[in-house]
């Protein structure tokens, strides 16, 4: 296998997880989170009291930079252990 392979699977995981993130924020400031948010929790049976608090930008670009982040450290993670293991 290359070497490179846990990076690029960093990199895979990473990107997936930075775009989850930004599809969250952009849900987020279309004010459509609690709809969403509200038909996860009744598609998985759960009642509970929650609440979706104001969009921000800063904590958006927080939330997606840390998404980024620690899927890209998951994957290298993951990538890594496939490598020693395979």
């Amino acid at each position: 296998m290359k070497k490179t392979f846990p990076h690029r699977v960093g990199v895979t995981v990473g990107a997936f997880s930075g775009l989850v993130h930004l599809l969250w924020s952009v849900l987020m400031a279309l004010e459509l989170a609690p709809k969403v948010m509200a038909w996860k929790m009744a598609i998985h049976g759960v009642s509970m009291d929650w609440s979706v608090t104001e969009f921000m930008v800063d904590d958006a670009l927080i939330l997606i930079v840390v998404g980024l982040i620690s899927g890209y450290v998951a994957g290298y993670v993951i990538g890594a252990i496939w490598e020693k293991t395979a």
